[in-house]
């Protein structure tokens, strides 16, 4: 038995086959009642908007032998010293960079500013890039 001689559905004529809608036995009827998209989407935004507070990024390079170091600061009061502290060592993990932290101010090592203003975003903070 060759390939050519299975049992294939010729496509030549019309009326060979019926092809049926198969949307035709849809019905609107049971269909929920729209929700006010409106409301939901100005909470939906109001809540991303929600930050933990302004963090300037600075990238500084005097008086650290040449060396490019990544500083942070500007955290707020709210903010305990503990939770910078986890902060600092979740970025260095993140951005694969040493680093510390000098009162309240975190700094690391390298040249890591979109990858530290990045991983603030995803902490709700709002990173802002200061200087040159």
């Amino acid at each position: 038995m060759s390939r050519n001689s299975k049992n294939k559905i010729p496509t030549e004529h019309k009326n060979s086959f019926s092809v049926k809608n198969p949307f035709a036995d849809v019905s609107l009827e049971n269909l929920p009642e729209p929700t006010n998209l409106k409301s939901d989407t100005k909470l939906a935004i109001e809540k991303k908007n929600q930050s933990r507070g302004r963090i300037d990024v600075l990238r500084e390079k005097s008086g650290r032998a040449g060396k490019t170091v990544t500083v942070l600061r500007g955290f707020s009061e709210t903010i305990s010293s503990k939770e910078i502290k986890a902060i600092a060592l979740q970025l260095k993990k993140n951005c694969a960079c040493g680093g510390s932290l000098k009162e309240r101010a975190i700094e690391l090592q390298g040249d890591v500013c979109q990858q530290v203003m990045h991983e603030l975003e995803k902490l709700k903070f709002r990173p802002v890039r200061c200087g040159g």
